[in-house]
């Protein structure tokens, strides 16, 4: 199976650098054209099945993405975004100036902490890793495209390449980047990370 993961363009809390978490934002008008842009990159790339996370920015851009999939983009609340908890709608200047030990806490060690009311790394792993995993038990030799979100694109890429969930924030999820994982035998080749060349076009 082949798996393109494809992160949702951008909302107005990306640019702003707040966390996003699992409020439902829309799009802004930057997303908007970088889903344009996943269109014109896909265009001739030969699609099984389309899956989104159930939030608003994923959604869009999926439709928009690939507009010919509207009726059957299959949705799913498994690879919606980590819940961030209180710190949703916060920028990091913000947390730090009312939660900094917590909040320095879980950027030198994710996996070993949680957001405040939120979820932790490791419960989003679990639930991310069983739904990705259902799609290759199911799919052998199809192309399947997940639009999703930073959090679980990069749990998925950290489990693919065996590394600890530590590495979390050292892989790059841009708004609109694309990441592959070729899947053989059950067993995950990453051939893509990131790209983002698509979004450098008018």
């Amino acid at each position: 199976m082949r798996l393109y993961l494809i992160r949702h363009g951008q909302t107005d809390w990306n640019r702003q650098k707040r966390y996003c978490g699992q409020t439902d934002l829309p799009m802004n008008e930057t997303g908007r054209k970088q889903a344009k842009n996943l269109r014109e990159r896909f265009k001739n790339v030969a699609i099984d099945y389309l899956y989104c996370s159930d939030l608003k920015r994923a959604k869009e851009t999926a439709e928009i993405a690939f507009p010919d999939w509207r009726t059957k983009i299959i949705v799913s609340p498994h690879i919606r975004e980590l819940d961030f908890g209180e710190w949703e709608g916060r920028k990091y200047e913000e947390i730090l100036a009312k939660d900094e030990k917590a909040y320095r806490a879980w950027l030198d060690n994710p996996a070993l902490s949680t957001p405040p009311r939120g979820e932790s790394l490791s419960s989003l792993e679990h639930r991310v890793k069983a739904f990705l995993q259902s799609l290759v038990d199911k799919f052998k030799d199809e192309t399947v495209a997940v639009v999703t979100h930073s959090g679980p694109i990069r749990v998925t890429l950290c489990d693919a390449l065996g590394i600890p969930l530590n590495f979390f924030w050292r892989i790059a999820a841009n708004s609109a980047g694309v990441s592959i994982i070729e899947y053989s035998n059950g067993t995950p080749f990453v051939s893509l990370v990131n790209d983002t060349g698509h979004l450098q076009h008018d």
